[in-house]
């Protein structure tokens, strides 16, 4: 266990220096250390806020601090490998990240959550003009996932903390989402957040409610939290993302790049409260939903249904 964590940290030292020899050459050194400079600070936040334990007392003789989310060597190895940009610095990170959940330092949950991490600090610190244009470009779409992510969450409190009280916000909801819309300032807000490849749907709100609603019926509190979680913030993000990086196409003509980054969001998310099983058959019930379901159909009315469906059955035959 020893020699591999060492190893995994000389991988890791060396991803460092080659991507040092790298931002020397192409003069941006500066820039380079401070982009790892904020990829440790991070991470190391991050660790502080969240307080979780590593997977094992042991684990703390090859680690440097007691918490282990979000992982260190995954992030910075990922961070490191997006500069180098070589498929040898990809596998040096991959290899790096099993190693560390192999000697259990690390959940997987660490893990992804530190890749995530160094795909939004890397486009920030080196992609920032690029993803401002991207951004005055798709306002609108920002604008939306904006919206269908802040609603979301209040469902989602609710839904937590008071489920009792959840079918009564729910319809309180939609009769002041309904009302606000007839509002001057309403039919603003909607005007600003139609984008100019997909009308928004007026109905998704109720969408949203409604499928939520009947998870919450027919499946319990349980489920319907798993499901919204991928409803709020993986839909979101894989649409934002998918639209970034073009990367593949699936059956219904989503991109698998945005599909990907979707998923590991959602899995994250849900295994800092839920179990690891529950967690990733979620995730790929996710996944197949963005690559077989067509886009006719609106997301915000089955990707709760379908998950909590999904997880309801594997309950039952567990």
């Amino acid at each position: 266990m020893e020699i591999m964590s060492l190893f995994s940290t000389l991988m890791l030292f060396s991803m460092f220096f080659y991507g040092f020899y790298i931002s020397y050459k192409k003069k941006q050194l500066m820039r380079y250390i401070g982009y790892g400079f904020i990829l440790v600070l991070l991470v190391y936040l991050l660790k502080f806020l969240f307080g979780f334990s590593r997977p094992s007392d042991e684990a703390l003789l090859f680690s440097f601090d007691k918490y282990s989310f979000p992982s260190t060597h995954a992030t910075l190895s990922m961070g490191y490998a997006l500069y180098i940009n070589s498929l040898w610095a990809y596998v040096f990170s991959f290899v790096i990240s099993i190693l560390r959940i192999y000697i259990e330092v690390h959940y997987y949950r660490d893990i992804f959550a530190g890749w995530l991490l160094s795909f939004l600090i890397y486009g920030f610190v080196f992609k920032f003009r690029s993803l401002h244009n991207f951004y005055l470009k798709h306002k609108p779409l920002f604008l939306r996932k904006a919206l269908h992510i802040s609603f979301g969450s209040l469902l989602l409190l609710v839904l937590y903390f008071y489920p009792g009280y959840f079918y009564l916000f729910a319809l309180m909801s939609c009769v002041l989402y309904f009302g606000f819309y007839l509002t001057s300032i309403g039919k603003k807000i909607y005007h600003k957040v139609k984008y100019k490849e997909r009308q928004y749907d007026f109905l998704s709100p109720f969408f949203m409610i409604a499928s939520m609603t009947l998870t919450l019926f027919l499946f319990g509190k349980y489920y319907a939290i798993v499901g919204s979680i991928y409803l709020i913030y993986s839909d979101a993000i894989s649409t934002i993302v998918g639209k970034i990086i073009k990367f593949g196409k699936t059956y219904t003509y989503r991109h698998i790049s945005g599909s990907l980054f979707g998923g590991l969001t959602g899995f994250v998310i849900t295994n800092l409260i839920y179990p690891f099983d529950i967690s990733l058959i979620s995730s790929l019930a996710f996944l197949i939903i963005e690559m077989f379901i067509p886009k006719k159909i609106n997301d915000n009315l089955i990707i709760p249904i379908i998950i909590g469906g999904v997880l309801f059955l594997y309950g039952v035959l567990l």
